[in-house]
């Protein structure tokens, strides 16, 4: 979970930035926001990403394989169509 700390880190540069760009006096560098966001999209993003696709993807893969051979096994093409009776 330290991508949740991460990310509420960065939320605090934005509200930050979003009181310096509210107040007269205020000295926004776009720079930081820039980076805050490239840091968003690199770690947070490439990390939730290479979990997916580590841990989520392959649990997926063994479903969809085993719904095909329940399919076999009841011999039905396919349970796309499938109304189960109520």
């Amino acid at each position: 979970m330290r991508g949740h700390g991460v990310l509420n880190r960065i939320l605090l540069i934005y509200e930050e930035g979003i009181l310096l760009l509210e107040s007269a006096a205020g000295d926004l560098r776009p720079a930081v926001l820039a980076s805050a966001a490239a840091l968003v999209r690199s770690f947070i993003g490439d990390d939730h990403e290479k979990l997916d696709e580590n841990h989520l993807f392959p649990r997926f893969a063994k479903v969809v394989a085993e719904v095909a051979a329940f399919e076999r096994h009841i011999g039905i093409d396919d349970l796309a169509g499938f109304t189960p009776a109520r």
